[in-house]
């Protein structure tokens, strides 16, 4: 019989660590006002590669809030996958969807530890909402001078500017 790995495992299983490892993070952290002290168990576990980082952002968006801010501003690694996050957000008011995105940016902005980032768009359509969200993203990693990688994949946008990132490492572009 052969070893899984903790990367072979499919969603399902992914989703029921994430709920173990949160209901830990909250009979642990009980006194803790700080979320990103309270949830660091499941930060940590959530940012250590792509495969975790992916399913922690598809996992249960409306449990998942309070983890947000806190995951966005401690990870030193970020994916996001906007038609992902677009998809999940559908159900939810357009204030809650605002409210969710300006949380999310600016985690990054205050992020300290941010080395690297992808962002993917891979939709077949156009929506300037969608862009509008994507250029606040890019606004709010200009300067970033902890920020090493940039990885951009979104085919149906063009990138105008990028003389603010001039102090990148890598710049990978799919646009």
């Amino acid at each position: 019989m052969s070893k899984t790995t903790i990367l072979c495992l499919n969603d399902y299983c992914l989703y029921a660590i994430f709920d173990q490892i949160e209901l830990n993070c909250k009979l642990m952290g009980r006194e803790v006002t700080e979320d990103s002290i309270r949830y660091a168990d499941i930060i940590n576990f959530a940012s250590c590669c792509h495969h975790l980082n992916t399913a922690f952002l598809a996992w249960n968006v409306n449990r998942r809030r309070d983890i947000d801010r806190a995951f966005y501003t401690l990870s030193t690694s970020v994916c996001i996958d906007f038609q992902t996050h677009y998809n999940r957000e559908k159900q939810i008011t357009a204030a809650d969807k605002k409210a969710s995105w300006q949380t999310l940016v600016n985690a990054r902005i205050h992020n300290t530890k941010l080395e690297q980032i992808i962002l993917v768009y891979l939709s077949k359509s156009y929506c300037g909402e969608h862009i509008d969200v994507f250029e606040m993203t890019l606004r709010a990693l200009r300067n970033k001078r902890t920020l090493r990688k940039l990885e951009i994949k979104m085919k149906p946008y063009s990138l105008d500017k990028l003389l603010d990132f001039g102090y990148l490492e890598i710049l990978d572009l799919d646009v």
